[in-house]
């Protein structure tokens, strides 16, 4: 009944001193460690309050290099939703001096403040090259050299660029480590898949500059481009299985 009423222990009379003494011990020792896992939480929680500081100023950070107004061009729609408060997935859209749009959807390895660690200086290149004319396979070319070069070995982007021809009406993909590209007609059938056919980016030195080559397919009238990270196909649903 004292337990149960909230007592940690309780002595009975007559009361041995030898028995008192130990429990005193005892209690003393379950007092200290109270007081040092209390004072471990709060320097935890200090901890835990300063990561978040640093990631959220690391996510705007990461939204300002990334940020597009052609994210918003009529017909391109995206859902973004990072497992954590920062990821190395990232999505960019620009439209070159010829009126193209070009998209580059990319995931780089790991998670968090190292994953994203790599996301603007790859957005700062891309919006770059891109306004400054280059050529697809020029622009992939340059990435690579970059995060070959600034990347730890153990990192790399797996990424997808898509080129939106409108005056031609063609499509181009070239996609290194994502998941297929699918091109579907308006019905629903597929009229192109465009799997991973290259090494992804900053794993290795070009041997050959402008090797990169979109692979270019008619768009059909009311058709519909997919493509999407591993964050889709490996999401399961309510029975475990992926997608």
């Amino acid at each position: 009944q004292c337990v149960e009423a909230g007592g940690d222990d309780f002595v009975t009379k007559p009361i041995s001193r030898v028995q008192l003494n130990a429990k005193i011990d005892s209690w003393l020792r379950t007092r200290e460690l109270y007081r040092t896992v209390l004072a471990q939480r709060d320097v935890l929680q200090r901890h835990q309050d300063r990561l978040e500081r640093e990631q959220e100023t690391a996510e705007r950070i990461v939204a300002r290099a990334t940020r597009s107004n052609d994210l918003e061009a009529p017909g391109l729609r995206y859902a973004y939703q990072p497992a954590a408060i920062l990821s190395g997935d990232i999505l960019l859209a620009d439209r070159r001096p010829n009126g193209n749009l070009l998209v580059l959807i990319g995931d780089f390895t790991g998670h968090g403040i190292g994953a994203a660690v790599g996301v603007p200086g790859l957005a700062t290149a891309f919006y770059e090259r891109v306004s400054r004319g280059a050529h697809p396979a020029e622009l992939l070319d340059d990435i690579n050299a970059r995060l070959y070069q600034s990347l730890p070995v153990d990192m790399f982007l797996t990424a997808a660029l898509v080129e939106v021809d409108l005056r031609h009406a063609q499509v181009g993909v070239w996609n290194a480590g994502m998941p297929p590209v699918w091109l579907l007609q308006a019905g629903g059938t597929v009229a192109a898949r465009f799997h991973s056919s290259d090494v992804p980016l900053g794993v290795l030195p070009d041997s050959a500059q402008g090797r990169r080559q979109l692979e270019y397919v008619a768009a059909p009238m009311g058709g519909h481009l997919y493509a999407c990270s591993d964050g889709i196909v490996e999401a399961m649903d309510d029975t475990g299985m992926q997608y």
